[in-house]
């Protein structure tokens, strides 16, 4: 599972047995109670860094265990608004460089335009490494595998006739292809791609039909063919006919990649979920996860991976690349606190290891695995999500500043920011300027008066167990 843009600090700085900064905090126990309690159960890591700055390196260091030298050229480009529209996640601008066929699984047209009506030929994937992605080792080693969102294009149309350019929800790249709906193709049609106008979990479908309350509610309150309230809806649903198909578990794919993204947050944009509400959300489409699968059959055989796709510089008192990791498995040893270094990478090699797959290049050949595995299944009781509180999940970004609770002149900065998230592009991750983003998400959860920390970039001599132990002459 690849979620969005947190550090360690702002979700689990306030666990004292890990090495966090309770002022840090934006999401504490209240908003993440999941993510708390499965830190607490399995192993906590406080040492553990993303390996991309941005998720158009994230991505790719999250998939293929390195970033090639045309995304570390060109991130930096694309992000300062001077470069190409965006050259990752299996896309090239607008375009899905594996191409797309002439028509959808349901016989209808992909594309309106007519140099597309046999189909769009696949273009070279500059972003994409030569050791390939780990859904390529898969297929490579024969196993079964379902990709749900990940590298999925965001489409193109014409806002005022409609004709479709390019499909939206469709995979972005050949390794990912073809997709399909109820167990067809590898890819689910039927989850939705990065969108943060709907939701991660079922937390607003279920608390909507209990008590009528509007707030709980997304833009879109469902999708797909199977009419989806969520993210986790839809892969509930087929994992409940994988399940149907085979009571033991031997349908469900070896491999399945599930991304969740409302964690990313869409500022304070009035009239949308609040930062908080929008990680609660989040945390419970996790949770719901968690529990689906440790109360079936598959899992005493099953390990899940939670991680972020970058930290996007946010505020962590040991550095901005500091981010959550969650391993969950009956395999892990209960309780522990892990302080040793992790990184992106360490996850990607601990997956290759358990499917037995080659390393995609040097930096997973060379990777520490995780370690704190069990001989035996001694941590096999199952998981419950526990709901985030109602009422944080029902917060609605207001339509303007309320001018009793700041100063004037933090009323006008407040202004500011609301006017901001109106303008930013929320369509896809990180079109939005990162510090200011942070800045925004800070002041929504510790007030308007409130001055966010610096951003830290690497170790802290002050700060115990951070230390490089470098010596004075700078090499």
């Amino acid at each position: 599972i690849i979620k969005e843009n947190r550090t360690y600090d702002q979700v689990l700085g306030d666990l004292p047995q890990g090495n966090g900064k309770a002022e840090y905090v934006l999401f504490g126990r209240d908003v993440t109670p999941n993510q708390h309690a499965l830190a607490e159960r399995f192993v906590l890591f406080d040492n553990f860094y993303d390996a991309g700055e941005v998720s158009g390196d994230g991505w790719p260091w999250s998939t293929q265990a390195m970033a090639g030298e045309y995304v570390i050229r060109n991130v930096p480009y694309s992000y300062s608004n001077r470069g190409r529209t965006f050259d990752y996640e299996g896309q090239s601008g607008w375009y899905p460089t594996g191409g797309f066929p002439a028509t959808a699984p349901d016989g209808k047209l992909m594309s309106d335009e007519p140099e597309f009506k046999n189909g769009a030929p696949a273009v070279t994937d500059v972003a994409a490494a030569p050791g390939g992605h780990l859904w390529d080792l898969a297929h490579a080693a024969k196993l079964s595998y379902r990709n749900y969102g990940f590298f999925c294009n965001n489409g193109l149309a014409d806002k005022e006739t409609g004709k479709v350019a390019i499909p939206d929800n469709y995979p972005s790249v050949t390794g990912l292809q073809p997709g399909g709906s109820n167990l067809a193709g590898v890819t689910d049609l039927d989850f939705r791609r990065f969108d943060l106008d709907y939701p991660d979990s079922d937390a607003a479908d279920q608390l909507f039909v209990k008590t009528g309350q509007d707030e709980f509610l997304y833009k879109m309150r469902a999708y797909g063919g199977h009419h989806a309230p969520s993210r986790f809806a839809e892969w509930n649903t087929e994992f409940k006919q994988m399940l149907a198909l085979d009571p033991s578990g031997q349908s469900v794919p070896a491999l399945m990649t599930v991304r969740l993204c409302t964690d990313h947050t869409i500022g304070v944009e009035p009239g949308h979920h609040t930062p908080r509400g929008m990680v609660a959300d989040n945390d419970y489409a996790v949770g719901e996860l968690v529990q689906a699968v440790s109360h079936s059959a598959i899992w005493k055989e099953t390990a899940i991976f939670v991680i972020e796709d970058d930290a996007q510089n946010g505020e962590d008192h040991v550095d901005c690349h500091r981010s959550t990791c969650y391993v969950i498995s009956p395999w892990i040893k209960a309780h522990q606190v892990e302080h040793a270094f992790h990184n992106t990478v360490s996850v990607l090699k601990t997956i290759e290891l358990l499917l037995n797959l080659p390393p995609m290049c040097q930096y997973d050949a060379a990777a520490t695995p995780i370690t704190g595995w069990d001989s035996t299944t001694s941590n096999a009781e199952p998981f419950d999500a526990v709901m985030p509180d109602a009422k944080i999940l029902a917060e609605i970004n207001p339509p303007r500043v309320h001018t009793e609770s700041a100063s004037p002149e933090a009323s006008v900065r407040w202004e500011y920011l609301m006017n901001a998230s109106r303008s930013f592009d929320f369509s896809r991750p990180d079109r939005t300027p990162a510090a200011l983003l942070d800045e925004i998400i800070w002041k929504s959860v510790k007030g308007i008066d409130s001055t966010p920390p610096d951003a830290v970039h690497g170790p802290d001599p002050s700060v115990p167990g951070t230390s490089n132990n470098a010596d004075a002459d700078d090499d």
